[in-house]
């Protein structure tokens, strides 16, 4: 009777348990095959591929070799590739130095220029400890006893001189959150409100914040006194233009309110802010056209966070701009200009150098914003699995991605399940496309893992189902 209920209670507990016992045995290949004809998939194009990453062997794969459209699991080339060639200590470098000679009064007979270093983390709300650019050039003029600027404040951004929004995103992505360009010097995460006055009979733009003075804003915001009205307005602007319009319905009322959208021209705001900082701080800023000279003094330079956590940042959260900024710091850092397309060269010789056959891929940006990406499953499973056993940074990269049912946008991807918290995959999502790719185990990875879905017809939320029933019948069989 004592053995039945001790058989029992193991029974009971191994059941308990189930959710946290980790794989052990081989990749069910087969759930590829079920996969593909769940459902979800009809009519679809999926894609999957899983390498066994200590033998370089495909153990499962589904249309492996077929170029899909990626959407943001592109970020991992980008943040693999950079890492690859900067450094995971890399920091990019701000300089602010003055172009005039300072007199005995503490009066600079010159301007106060920025030299751009594609930093995406300039006043960031997503690194808010690290210091504030604003206040390390305020300290820095106060060091040097700088007591007016005759000229202005000018950001110089040779290093990237190609305008901010790549050619083939959409216009509409230009004014989300998720669609602002890289600039050679970003500001504010290159995003802005726009404030309006709405407590009379029109809505009055009252400010911009940051603050900037070549945006234009066409204003055909209503204002509605109905119960049932609501806050509706909206933005649009071209690619890389200065000409917003915002339109839409809002309730009056005697607080303000404010519609977020992007900055087309950061180092324009950047300028206007701390011009406003200086001359609060005491320092007059004259604003006078005073040509550069051959003068120059350092008065701060500023340094990023480190690549490896401005990559983590990115990778948690998706962020377009900062993954565009990452991609080019590699062109800056070999000495070419920091444009897409000369960052694209430097991080396909890495890819090669890895021995990555890029024939039929096609990596347009460094973000995946671009439906012109298109490459197969294989093509970035070879790339996790490069990155991952690479001398210089396998122990560190696979540690940067988010853990499912745990983290960024896979937190509510796999909750509750065998695989809740065992597995770290990089999502990428655009109008039907769907995919996930990283590593299992999380901890200490074996397999690089690809899954690819496009032109799926379903709702999501049979499509993450489909998708879960997939990497649960991949890892979690006996």
């Amino acid at each position: 009777m004592t053995r039945h209920i001790t058989k029992l209670a193991a029974m009971l507990f191994a059941v308990l348990l189930l959710p946290q016992i980790l794989f052990a045995g081989k990749v069910n290949a087969k759930a590829a095959e079920d996969f593909a004809q769940s459902k979800a998939m009809r009519g679809a194009k999926a894609g999957v591929c899983v390498i066994d990453m200590t033998t370089g062997e495909v153990v499962a794969s589904l249309n492996e070799d077929t170029p899909l459209t990626p959407a943001s699991i592109t970020k991992l080339i980008t943040s693999a590739a950079a890492i690859k060639a900067l450094s995971p200590n890399y920091r990019f470098t701000t300089e602010v130095v003055i172009d005039g000679l300072v007199d005995h009064a503490g009066v600079v007979d010159g301007n106060l220029i920025i030299n751009a270093g594609l930093d995406p983390t300039l006043e960031s709300r997503h690194f808010q400890e690290h210091e504030s650019f604003i206040v390390g050039t305020i300290e820095g003029l106060k060091r040097l006893g700088i007591k007016r600027i005759n000229g202005k404040v000018i950001v110089n951004e040779s290093v990237c001189p190609e305008q901010g929004v790549p050619a083939d995103w959409e216009d509409a992505d230009v004014t989300e959150d998720y669609g602002a360009g890289v600039h050679a010097l970003n500001y504010a995460d290159n995003q802005c409100s726009v404030i309006f006055d709405v407590s009379g009979k029109k809505a009055m733009i009252i400010d911009t914040l940051p603050h900037q003075s070549n945006l234009k804003i066409r204003n055909n915001v209503k204002v509605t006194t109905g119960r049932k009205s609501n806050w509706t307005p909206s933005a649009t602007r071209k690619k890389n233009s200065n000409n917003l319009i915002v339109w839409g319905y809002v309730k009056r009322q005697d607080d303000p309110v404010e519609l977020k959208t992007t900055i087309p021209d950061p180092a324009n705001a950047l300028c206007c802010d701390l011009t406003e900082a200086i001359v609060c701080e005491g320092i007059p800023v004259m604003n006078r056209n005073i040509k550069s000279g051959s003068y120059r003094r350092t008065v701060y330079e500023h340094q990023s966070p480190l690549l490896q956590e401005i990559a983590s940042s990115l990778l948690f959260r998706s962020d377009n701009m900062y993954a565009e900024a990452v991609l080019r710091a590699i062109a800056l850092h070999n000495g070419t200009s920091a444009s897409r397309e000369m960052a694209l060269r430097s991080e396909r010789a890495i890819l090669a150098d890895w021995g990555i056959d890029l024939k039929g891929q096609t990596i347009y940006d460094g973000s995946g914003l671009a439906r012109t990406n298109h490459y197969s499953p294989h093509f970035l499973a070879t790339i996790l699995t490069a990155a991952a056993t690479d001398s210089q940074i396998g122990l560190l990269f696979p540690t940067l991605l988010p853990v499912c049912g745990q983290e960024g946008t896979v937190k509510k991807l796999l909750k509750d399940t065998a695989l809740d918290g065992k597995i770290a995959l990089k999502s990428g999502s655009m109008t039907r496309v769907q995919c996930y790719a990283g590593y299992y185990p999380a901890g200490n990875p074996k397999y690089a893992v690809v899954v690819m879905a496009n032109n799926f017809s379903c709702n999501y939320d049979a499509l993450k189902k489909s998708i879960e029933d997939l990497l649960l019948g991949l890892f979690t069989q006996e």
